[in-house]
């Protein structure tokens, strides 16, 4: 009975490991080549069990058989069976090793969905033997790959790559002096030599040193034991795979087994005597994951860090990859510029340009597999699980429709502007793989075989050796078949001296050249072609234009006070209105070689403020951006980035919830003022400049971050510090580099730029952490910032760059403090001052306010039923403008209105001028009278483009709602609670600096009401 049931269960097993076997060797195999043929995809039909893999064997022996001419395409030679099947199918082709189809994709938009979407198109699963020669981070996916990947990621940080340069340069003088010393004594010091093994030792070296941090024996024994298990894992690979052959006892398995367990003894071994000597966190790759790993644990628990066997997998990864990449990346790049000796030329004179005879510093995988997990589309295309997705990078490289039809020839010019320009920004250029799980260390590849290079080059020049045979074989990387047989020859000391005090004197004739034409031929160049469009200015004068002049009168001007109902623009902008005096409208000056076109006409205003592709702003003074930064500064894609962002923190909505913040600042003010008079309703005189710039730092600081505005305000407190340092500062002839002199000033001007990032970024960091916990956040600037910002990053998860970095979120944050408090102080002040002269106007904007608020607290609503404040408002704005001239320049020649502007020409847009255009404005230009904007802006303006005190077009100023709205607020309260008048010691003297401050502080007399 037993033996009945017991043959049944064997007949079974052997009925279902048959059906197994027939369907992964013919059922789906011809299953998923109809799927494939019905889309159009072309291909051998499938042979049983081998499929292509005789042909591809066939093949390969065939290319191996001859070796080809340096001109010819390597493509046939090292992908023979991948490059006959797209030849005979198209594009649209596959393969079949064994029973697996591999579907090849040459479309880089294909490409660029397949390596960006990790979670569905994974790498194959691979032959398990060859798990001994390469396996860590390269073969894992989801969750471990993205903790590996995390716990690495430091040790790839530029800043750690830096502390390796030297250690690069040791092996590579190592593998030099062995040069050196083969050639002394051969005659004219020239000798032929096969490059490729000393590359590969160097490989070796450098990655003895930079991963494990020195060249000992057991570093040595690594390097010949993974040696010996590529070459048996090569042999595996060229071999078909037949599930669990790797237990079979065979020679090479037992072998291969044998290597792996000396390898992680070695590597153990290497871990053990750090920590012994307690260097287990060094400088090198193997002391950067370690300590890496144990930061990890130490935060998140154990499950956040990786074992020691997984270490000791990463180290083999990073030896094997590391050591393989450098060396094959030499060895081609060796050959390309024997070949190509201008290359090797203009290389070598470009090494000794940069380092002269100084040593180099910091500063100065040819096919990727991916399968299909689950049935999927890609681009239309309906995939089959099981499917392998074949993307053969040198096909990509090499073809002529992406590249040109010169694909084939060696042509480093491509690469002048950048890999971007060079594929036209498609994902057609991918050595190191792409999207998430692209190369983490390329970087370091990169940094590495350019130390090399640069120590070669200065040390010898190569050519081809007749008895080079060129014949390049792939086998996982791309390798010479019979080596790279080059002739060295020994560059003499006195022939590089030469050649660098050649390339020097080169180099200051350029540079003096660069520089004449700068200071005299492009200026003088320009100035003809704006006096034969009809424009006047005085004649350029060498290297300073009108500078001199410039200063002179704006010194003898600035001490001066003016009567409040004088005009303005000859105090605030003296040269620029004695310019357009003696020669029109249509007139320029010059800063130094520079010539700036004065505009004020509003139909060309209109045109520059809304072209903002064509007129940007002018590349901004470094000291300038100390103080603000961000959006105030970006142009194109970028600025559009952050203005996207930022845009919803400034809605309405949201700046109806400030409100609060606002009225608490404001009545700290009025306490503080109240307290002055000690219980007496005796008039007190005020300069009430400074409370009002207390007040609009305290309301951004509660505005931007709620309950941080404490720390907010000392942000406040230190900008202002670097406010007027920058003042002194820019009364100084700007010279390039002077701010990284240590003066006194610049030595200020640091701490506080440091102590304001330290603060901001506490900050930020605490908002973003408590945003992550789900906790409840303040509704301020900051929080709404931070979250638009995610919500950025979320839509265009698949998109790079559209999420904001935290530096741009401090340089944004800089800029909400400087430009929320300053322009409403400014605002502020000059309304009182122009209420305090015209009290009519007082009087009336007190009893609208009484009776819009009565005895309700200032609110949205009632806020927006001021007219008669607004009016005010706007014609303080008409008068002193926050910023009375704005720049541009013109990034490209243009036509503005009949005037043809070449590059180089800056433009001046005097807002103070425009505001005061009799023309514009009438006779009365220069009087107070807010009633001009009884009927608003556009009543004011008949429609014309002449009110801009907050710029105007796409650019126009994102917070100017929030500003007018705390004005409104502001003087609301202030009217509410007191009357006030000039007092008789204010001086008149409006101070354009940046913006258009009072000079001499602004005393008013005010009484308690």
């Amino acid at each position: 009975m037993m033996g009945t049931f017991f043959l049944y269960v064997m007949l079974y097993l052997l009925m279902f490991w048959s059906w197994k076997i027939v369907h992964w060797l013919w059922i789906r195999p011809k299953y998923m080549e109809k799927c494939l043929r019905a889309q159009g995809f072309k291909g051998n039909p499938y042979r049983f069990l081998h499929g292509d893999t005789k042909e591809m064997a066939d093949l390969i022996r065939v290319a191996k058989s001859k070796p080809i001419k340096l001109s010819d395409d390597i493509v046939p030679r090292v992908l023979p069976l991948h490059h006959h099947i797209v030849k005979t199918y198209g594009k649209a082709s596959y393969i079949w090793i064994g029973p697996v189809a591999r579907l090849i994709i040459l479309d880089p938009q294909l490409i660029k969905e397949i390596l960006n979407n990790n979670g569905i198109f994974k790498k194959p699963i691979p032959n398990p033997l060859a798990k001994f020669l390469v396996s860590g981070l390269s073969g894992y996916e989801d969750e471990k790959w993205a903790k590996h990947r995390k716990i690495i990621n430091p040790a790839f940080y530029l800043e750690n790559l830096k502390k390796m340069v030297p250690a690069m340069r040791e092996s590579c003088m190592k593998m030099i002096k062995d040069w050196e010393k083969r050639i002394m004594g051969e005659e004219n010091e020239r000798v032929e030599m096969d490059v490729g093994p000393h590359l590969s030792g160097l490989g070796c070296d450098l990655m003895l040193r930079t991963a494990f941090g020195g060249s000992d024996e057991e570093g040595l024994r690594i390097f010949h034991l993974q040696k010996e298990q590529a070459e048996l894992t090569r042999q595996v690979l060229q071999s078909v795979y037949i599930p669990g052959w790797r237990f079979v006892p065979t020679k090479r398995n037992r072998r291969l087994k044998e290597i792996n367990t000396l390898l992680c003894t070695s590597v153990k071994n290497i871990i053990k005597q750090r920590e012994k000597r307690e260097q287990s966190e060094t400088n090198d790759l193997l002391g950067l994951l370690l300590k890496s790993n144990k930061k990890q644990i130490q935060e998140n628990g154990k499950s956040h860090g990786i074992t020691i066997d997984e270490v000791v997998e990463e180290c083999k990864n990073f030896y094997l990859s590391g050591h393989e990449s450098i060396s094959n990346l030499l060895l081609w790049t060796m050959l390309m510029l024997a070949i190509h000796q201008d290359w090797q030329e203009r290389a070598r004179e470009e090494v000794f340009r940069v380092f002269g005879h100084d040593e180099p510093d910091f500063e100065g995988l040819i096919i990727f597999n991916r399968t299909i997990h689950r049935k999927t589309k890609l681009a239309g295309i309906t995939l089959p699980a099981g499917v392998h997705l074949l993307l053969p990078v040198i096909l990509i490289h090499h073809d002529p429709e992406l590249w040109g039809r010169d694909v084939k020839e060696f042509k480093p010019e491509r690469f002048s502007e950048g890999v971007a320009k060079a594929t036209k920004n498609r994902l057609s250029y991918f050595p190191f793989s792409w999207g998430p799980r692209n190369c983490i260390a390329n970087n370091f590849t990169h940094m590495e075989t350019k130390v090399a290079l640069a120590l070669i080059l200065t040390r010898f020049s190569f050519e081809l050796s007749p008895s080079y045979v060129h014949a390049p074989s792939y086998i996982v990387t791309l390798q010479p078949q019979c080596g790279v047989h080059l002739m060295l020859t020994r560059i003499r000391p006195n022939g590089s001296a030469s050649i660098f005090f050649s390339i020097l004197l080169l180099g200051l004739t350029a540079l003096t050249l660069k520089f004449l034409n700068w200071v005299w031929f492009k200026p003088k160049r320009l100035e003809k072609i704006l006096r034969n469009q009809g424009l006047h200015g005085n004649s350029y004068r060498f290297l300073l234009g009108d500078m001199k002049d410039l200063i002179s009168v704006t010194k003898q001007e600035q001490p001066k006070s003016i009567r409040i109902s004088d005009h303005l623009t000859p105090h605030i902008l003296p040269y620029y209105h004695q310019i357009r005096s003696k020669y029109g409208d249509n007139s320029f000056l010059w800063f130094g070689p520079f010539p700036r076109l004065i505009i004020c006409e509003p139909q060309l205003l209109k045109e520059i403020l809304t072209r903002t592709d064509v007129f940007q702003k002018p590349l901004p003074d470094p000291i300038g951006q100390t103080v603000a930064g961000g959006l105030l500064f970006l142009e194109d894609d970028k600025w559009a980035k952050h203005r996207k962002i930022i845009n919803p923190a400034f809605h309405m909505e949201k700046l109806k919830n400030k409100i609060p913040a606002m009225r608490l600042s404001c009545a700290s003010m009025i306490e503080k003022w109240e307290a002055l008079f000690s219980g007496s309703d005796e008039p007190r005189e005020i300069d009430v400049w400074p409370y009002l710039e207390n007040l609009t730092g305290d309301v951004i600081s509660r505005a931007a971050f709620g309950s941080s505005h404490e720390e907010g305000r000392r942000i406040f407190e230190l900008q202002k510090e670097k406010v007027k340092l920058v003042l002194e500062l820019l009364q100084f002839i700007f010279i390039p580099g002077w701010r990284f002199v240590p003066t006194k000033a610049n030595k200020r001007m640091k701490a506080y730029s440091e102590e304001v990032e330290y603060l901001l970024r506490g900050i930020i960091d605490q908002r973003i952490k408590a945003m992550r916990r789900g906790e409840k956040v303040c509704d301020d600037l900051l929080s709404t910032l931070l979250g638009s910002n995610s919500n950025s990053n979320e839509t265009h998860e698949n998109q790079t760059g559209t999420k904001m970095s935290i530096e741009d979120v401090i340089h944004e944050c800089r800029l909400f403090y400087f430009a929320g408090s300053e322009t409403t102080s400014l605002l502020l002040v000059w309304t009182m001052v122009m209420l305090a002269k015209h009290r009519e106007w007082q009087d009336r904007a007190r009893e609208e306010v009484s009776r819009v608020l009565s005895n309700d607290e200032p609110n949205f609503d009632n806020l927006n039923r001021l007219k008669i404040v607004t009016m005010i408002l706007n014609e303080v704005l008409r008068l002193y403008p926050p910023a009375p001239l704005l720049s541009r320049t013109a990034k490209k020649p243009v036509k503005l209105g009949n005037i043809n502007l070449p590059v180089g020409v800056d433009l001046i847009l005097l807002i103070g001028m425009l505001h005061n255009d009799p023309k514009i404005w009438g006779d009365d230009a220069n009087e107070f009278k807010p009633e001009r904007f009884s009927d608003g802006i556009s009543g004011a303006t008949k429609g014309q483009f002449s009110f801009l005190p907050f710029s105007a077009g796409p650019k126009v100023c994102v917070g100017q709602h929030f500003a007018m709205m705390e004005a409104k607020l502001a003087m609301a309260v202030i009217l509410k609670g007191f009357s006030f008048e000039v007092s008789p010691n204010y001086r008149h003297a409006p101070f354009p600096i940046i913006t258009l401050q009072p000079q001499h502080g602004v005393p008013l007399v005010l009484q308690k009401l």
